[in-house]
């Protein structure tokens, strides 16, 4: 099972538009303390980050 943190950021990721707060809303809805909500912040961004690599790699056809 993954840790709350990967959990919450894999879920923030997935949102099409993040929610505001989303600190307040990241402590609430996975039980996490603001720093590990700014970490989970941090890990979205950069799933985001690969997730868009990978689009643009397959729209080039590699």
């Amino acid at each position: 099972m993954s840790d709350p943190i990967t959990t919450a950021a894999k879920w923030l990721a997935a949102q099409q538009e993040p929610p505001q707060p989303i600190i307040l809303i990241l402590r609430d809805r996975f039980s996490l303390t603001g720093s590990q909500a700014a970490v989970a912040c941090t890990k979205a961004n950069e799933y985001r980050k690969e997730k868009a690599g990978r689009s643009c790699e397959d729209r080039a056809g590699h």
